[in-house]
């Protein structure tokens, strides 16, 4: 009996299949016989196990009992690579594309899903088409750097890979804001509006806005109109009024008043002591006289106080606050006060 046997062999998918070997046990009377092998494993053949099959010849081969023993040939998964490609802006709510190429380490072109992440958040599973895969995203969070990955799932004949990580920074949010008219003018007790023109640079405000202002005469009261708005408020006027109601004129003596002090304290000096006193009666009384006049004349223009108008200007800093965000904008007030 001539037993003819075949090794096993391996090889990866995507590669020739290697040399085989086997052996030719049982001849006798000085025969030789020759080993040859087929199997049905291609270049192309998928991943798995193929029969190796031997076969014999040789002189007086009939002359046998022939039993073979087939070998196995394992054909294992090539390795793979991923490559990572990113296009579009990075500005807050633009599109960024991430492009994933898979190619094979052997021959071939890797089939099954690619899968994108932002660290370890998955974003999108996507399907290789001719060996790419693509995903379009324009919510990655704003004000952060972002480490993108496409991972490749593998199929039946391709190991998984994962690309090298590739960062991008989106922007912050912001917005402008301007206040318009730059100055007004206009008698304490009256109400003036300005107008705030605000809008987000991008998509939306970092977050609520919210308004303030400093340098508002004594007493005078602000408010704003919207108080505030939402992020998704999108460009928008707010008014701010400020009320002048309660400012007050400052209290400062008249030069008339001044005077009549003076007067007062000049005329009454002479007399003190007892004994000028008597022979100054009636000094004493004109003195009386001019004194009650001057007190009735300042009694006349306001108890002392200066009713000549006086303007003083007011820089008013008006603070839009969104998120961690501000911005600011001034305006002048000129106050006729009296």
């Amino acid at each position: 009996m001539l037993t003819v046997s075949a090794n096993d062999a391996s090889r990866v998918y995507g590669t020739s299949n290697p040399t085989f070997t086997g052996s030719v046990a049982g001849a006798v009377n000085g025969d030789t016989f020759t080993e040859s092998f087929t199997t049905t494993a291609t270049l192309s053949s998928n991943a798995g196990s193929y029969a190796i099959v031997p076969s014999a010849t040789g002189a007086n081969l009939s002359s046998y009992s022939v039993v073979t023993n087939n070998g196995t040939l394992t054909v294992s998964r090539a390795g793979s690579t991923t490559a990572l490609a990113l296009s579009g802006g990075t500005n807050p709510g633009a599109t960024v594309t991430l492009n994933a190429t898979v190619s094979s380490a052997t021959t071939g072109t890797p089939t099954g899903t690619v899968s994108f992440y932002d660290g370890t958040t998955l974003l999108d599973t996507a399907t290789l088409i001719s060996g790419t895969a693509s995903y379009s995203t324009s919510s990655l969070s704003p004000a952060l750097s972002h480490p993108l990955t496409a991972v490749y799932s593998g199929d039946i004949n391709f190991l998984t890979s994962t690309s090298s990580a590739t960062t991008v920074t989106i922007g912050g949010l912001d917005f402008t804001m301007s206040a318009l008219p730059p100055t007004q003018s206009g008698d304490a007790g009256t109400s003036f509006a300005y107008n705030l023109a605000i809008a987000p640079t991008y998509a939306s405000y970092p977050g609520t806005v919210n308004f303030s202002v400093t340098g508002l005469p004594q007493n005078a009261t602000v408010s704003f109109s919207p108080a505030s708005l939402a992020a998704d408020a999108g460009k928008q006027t707010v008014t701010m009024a400020v009320n002048t109601a309660g400012v007050l004129a400052e209290s400062r003596p008249t030069s008339l008043r001044r005077n009549a002090v003076a007067v007062m304290a000049f005329l009454l000096l002479p007399l003190f002591g007892a004994g000028r006193l008597r022979r100054e009666g009636r000094r004493l009384a004109n003195l009386i006289c001019v004194l009650i006049a001057l007190l009735a004349a300042t009694a006349l223009t306001g108890c002392g106080v200066n009713t000549k108008m006086v303007t003083q200007t007011f820089t008013l800093t008006v603070t839009a606050t969104s998120g961690t965000v501000q911005h600011t904008s001034t305006v002048s007030l000129d106050l006729q006060i009296k």
